[in-house]
């Protein structure tokens, strides 16, 4: 069995000396997972600079895990 890998993103970033803060819609209506081991993810990083490790994140994930027989299993 070939294991094919698929990674669609959207990247936006700002420069500037004070951002006070950010908004954004995260879809989490009817994600889309088909196969076994399959993950859906949305989530917003906001960094301190280049390879910052001061950084928010928040998002929300579906797996269907292999292990559990097909069932979805729904991450905060």
């Amino acid at each position: 069995m070939a294991v094919v890998s698929l990674v669609l993103h959207a990247l936006a970033y700002v420069k500037g000396d004070r951002i006070y803060g950010s908004k954004a819609t995260i879809n989490v209506w009817r994600l889309k997972i088909q196969q076994p081991n399959e993950l859906s993810l949305s989530q917003i990083w906001i960094l301190d600079g280049v390879f910052s490790l001061d950084n928010i994140e928040t998002g929300w994930q579906v797996i269907v895990s292999f292990k559990l027989s097909h069932e979805m299993n729904e991450k905060l």
